[in-house]
């Protein structure tokens, strides 16, 4: 068996992909490799596929990170909202990142997405524009929307990171694969030397 230098298209890197990942394996499908194979185009295919993993893991660990900033944004917002509820008598002084101003200004408010809790959000800044204080009521209101908004940003993470662990074990089976069929073409160039050498 020769192995040339060709170009390979998508669809002849997949039938390549599946022949040489065979022939991985199994020692008598190493005969029936395409002789349009060439182990410099394939693992050229290859690296290409595995950059393209690696862009998409590492886009998706920002998005998580990001996410979990926000989430933590959100439930300070939240403990100052309960820090407000504890002060006697009504309308209640918003401290710190609970005021309107700081909310409308915050990255956490930018990014979240359309929904129950921003249109909750939407509400309570739209009613205290300019305004410190702010009712029992109103105050709880905001609390759960943002309880809400972060248990829905937990259960989100859940799928991402599930959505993450998964492109990384196929990753891994990338690289395994790989590994394999270098192997494999060792291995035939291997018996070829030998055969021309009886």
């Amino acid at each position: 068996m020769t192995l040339t230098v060709s170009p390979l298209n998508h669809a002849g890197a997949a039938d390549a992909i599946k022949a040489a990942a065979l022939a991985s394996t199994d020692a008598a499908a190493r005969t029936t490799l395409p002789p349009e194979l060439g182990l410099q185009e394939l693992l050229g295919w290859l690296a290409t596929q595995l950059d393209q993993s690696d862009h998409a893991i590492r886009a998706q660990m920002s998005s998580l990170a990001g996410a979990k900033d926000e989430s933590a944004a959100m439930a300070s917002v939240k403990s100052q909202l309960d820090l407000a509820l504890t002060q006697s008598g009504d309308p209640k002084h918003l401290e710190g990142v609970a005021l309107p101003d700081a909310i409308a200004g915050s990255d956490w408010y930018k990014n979240l997405a359309a929904g129950p809790t921003k249109d909750a959000v939407d509400r309570f800044l739209g009613a205290h524009d300019g305004v410190t204080t702010a009712t029992g009521d109103e105050i709880k209101c905001l609390g759960e929307a943002l309880s809400d908004g972060i248990n829905a940003s937990a259960s989100r993470n859940e799928m991402d990171m599930i959505k993450l662990q998964s492109a990384i074990s196929a990753r891994g089976q990338m690289i395994q694969m790989i590994s394999n069929m270098v192997s494999a073409f060792e291995e035939t160039n291997k018996n070829i030397v030998g055969a021309m050498r009886v």
